[in-house]
């Protein structure tokens, strides 16, 4: 999966966002800079938990039943 471009030193904004991680299958967070990047971006922990993460499921079971889910949701 994708992770978020790192801060732009042209836009120079600082915003700490979150951001879905496959690998790891937690939301992690990361410094946004302003400019670019893509949908896997959430203002809060809360939002990308719940845009992104199965309760109830395994990491491979999220990974095959919802990727299409989570793909249009923004969590890739």
């Amino acid at each position: 999966g994708q992770t978020p471009l790192q801060p732009a030193r042209a836009c120079g904004a600082r915003f700490p966002r979150w951001f879905y991680n496959w690998s790891s299958q937690a939301c992690e967070e990361f410094v946004y800079g302003g400019c670019g990047g893509n949908r896997n971006n959430f203002e809060t922990k809360e939002e990308c938990l719940k845009a992104c993460s199965s309760p109830g499921k395994t990491a491979k079971e999220t990974q095959l039943v919802g990727l299409r889910v989570l793909r249009s949701k923004g969590c890739e």
